[in-house]
């Protein structure tokens, strides 16, 4: 029996892994507020240009972080995929490390870390259960609504060539981007569209505002069929 069950709607779906694809953190941020966890993947809590950049690194997924990382700012930029990753290390943690030592440790740490979870993506792709992967509209993606349908039909056959597990693939855009475009444009029926009202800045998608009632929409909708206990506090939840 579904752990939801008491909280059925007409039109929900249910998914035995939820996954974000990207391009950046909104997607978790705003599924941890709803739902109070997050399954950890690759591309849960990381930033990338677009889904170009997506489709290139799943394409060629065996180089993600096989070639170290570059400091930028508070990520790390993975040398051949270009994907932006977070460090862990806390500022009790840097205290008393040189700038040299702290991305050291970091990038130890990061290294490790992403090793585990490209296992683990293979793993969420081939064990049996149905899927959901969700991408967010990045403004480096195609402008016009044949371009962009095109990606994301793209992404779709790429993601049909590594998973073995039957899934969909949720779209979300902002509702001024292509409001023509409707679901039936796409080439599967498994790809759906949705909207929000806004986008944060990529720089604060954990403060507010928030178009929190849309994504808590979407979010009724494409549903986890299982409950993770929460086992640490994210850095956002510090502030």
């Amino acid at each position: 029996m579904n752990i939801f069950s008491g909280f059925l709607f007409n039109k929900s779906k249910y998914y035995g892994h939820v996954l974000s694809l990207g391009f950046n953190c909104e997607v978790s941020y705003q599924f941890f507020r709803h739902y109070h966890f997050v399954e950890s993947g690759l591309f849960s809590w990381m930033g990338l240009e677009g889904v170009r950049s997506l489709i290139n690194s799943l394409q060629h997924f065996d180089d993600i972080a096989s070639q170290g990382f570059t400091h930028q700012g508070t990520m790390y930029q993975c040398n051949n995929s270009g994907i932006l990753f977070h460090g862990r290390l806390t500022n009790k943690e840097c205290e008393g490390l040189s700038e040299e030592e702290i991305v050291r440790k970091d990038t130890e740490e990061l290294q490790s870390r992403l090793t585990h979870l490209k296992e683990k993506f293979w793993k969420a792709a081939t064990d049996g259960k149905k899927n959901l992967y969700i991408y967010k509209h990045s403004p480096l993606d195609a402008e016009d609504m044949d371009g962009f349908i095109k990606e994301i039909n793209l992404l779709y056959e790429t993601l049909k060539n590594l998973i073995t597990n039957e899934f969909d693939l949720l779209i979300v855009i902002e509702k001024k981007f292509l409001p023509e475009c409707k679901e039936n444009m796409f080439s599967s029926e498994h790809i759906f569209l949705r909207r929000v009202n806004y986008f944060n800045p990529p720089q604060c998608v954990t403060r507010k505002p928030n178009d929190r009632k849309s994504w808590k929409k979407i979010y009724k909708e494409f549903r986890p069929d299982f409950k993770l206990t929460k086992t640490k506090k994210y850095k956002f939840e510090q502030l």
